[in-house]
């Protein structure tokens, strides 16, 4: 993958998604209790192959809501992941 030519608008950085951070378990544990309401890798460590998925599928033009429904994550836990992913990419280019 070629992150030089990456830009924020490709892939959807120009919101400013809302973050709320909590551990593992109590993500677990919700999508266990609810599991018509939340999706069941909510809250689980991001794989190397998800991460460069989501990153392809980001710059594809697919909506937020097909690629959390694809992960089996939030539209939050996407959202999240695009401004830390986009900010590590900042940092980065400028070291």
């Amino acid at each position: 993958m070629n992150l030089q030519k990456t830009t924020k608008n490709e892939i959807g950085l120009n919101e400013k998604p809302f973050q709320l951070k909590m551990s593992y378990n109590v993500f677990q544990t919700m999508a266990r209790e609810n599991p018509n309401k939340y999706p069941p890798r909510m809250g689980m460590p991001w794989s190397s192959s998800e991460k460069h998925n989501l990153i392809m599928d980001l710059k594809m033009g697919k909506s937020i809501e097909r690629i959390a429904a694809e992960h089996q994550r939030t539209v939050g836990g996407i959202n999240s992941y695009r401004k830390r992913w986009w900010k590590n990419f900042i940092q980065k280019a400028n070291n």
